[in-house]
């Protein structure tokens, strides 16, 4: 993890979040003032659960993972996290600590907000205030939907939507490189290992993906998305 001079301020940066579009010039140079940029290599943790909630993540370039470290070392994977994105833990309106940990997937950059002043922006603007309540309730939709999945889901539906999560959520793409582990991919399904890579392979035995390393290509996402619906 290594500190960078902040060259660019909040109003010019391509990176800013569109949440902060209604900021004024003032308020832009306040949340400039306040920030931190960090960069951060592949499989470094940006922030752990249960710390401190001290500020919230302006996640800029790269990819991480957002999970939840789970009893006798197992963990669940929420989300893939790419730009431009902010992650603002519920903690820091309850406990100020963090409920999820967040671990680069490659290098990756990031602002760091102090929570406070965040806070107080919240407070003091309707605008400001209601985009961050739109993004805190999308987020809650979406956990209540992987929820469901997988507690319903057969194992076999469960890595097909992680292969159409990675597909057209993340890489906008029919083939890409996998950057999450084989554990990854089980802890993102909930399940072992042993299960998640003899799903792979069955598909690919199948002729639904074509697999060789961290490559994947899908081969045939009709079938795919069918085994997503019915898993």
């Amino acid at each position: 993890m290594a500190k960078f001079d902040k060259q660019v301020s909040c109003k010019e940066c391509e990176h800013r979040c569109s949440i902060f579009n209604s900021l004024s010039d003032e308020e832009y140079e306040h949340f400039h003032r306040s920030r931190v940029e960090l960069k951060f290599k592949a499989g470094q943790n940006i922030f752990k659960q249960g710390s401190a909630a001290t500020h919230v993540v302006s996640f800029t370039e790269g990819l991480a993972k957002m999970y939840i470290e789970g009893y006798n070392n197992r963990n669940i994977i929420i989300k893939i996290i790419k730009p431009i994105e902010i992650i603002s833990s519920p903690g820091i309106f309850f406990d100020n600590r963090h409920h999820f940990s967040l671990d680069a997937l490659v290098d990756s950059n990031v602002c760091l907000i102090d929570s406070s002043f965040f806070k107080q922006k919240v407070h003091q603007s309707p605008d400001f205030s209601d985009r961050i309540m739109r993004g805190i309730s999308f987020g809650t939709v979406y956990t209540f939907e992987r929820l469901t999945d997988l507690l319903q889901k057969q194992m076999p539906g469960r890595i097909a939507d992680a292969l159409i999560y990675l597909s057209e959520k993340i890489f906008n793409a029919g083939s890409f490189d996998m950057v999450i582990s084989r554990q990854d991919l089980a802890d993102f399904t909930s399940m072992s290992k042993e299960s998640a890579c003899r799903i792979l392979k069955d598909f690919k035995e199948e002729n639904i993906i074509k697999t060789k390393g961290n490559y994947v290509q899908i081969l045939d996402m009709p079938t795919l998305k069918h085994i997503s619906k019915n898993g």
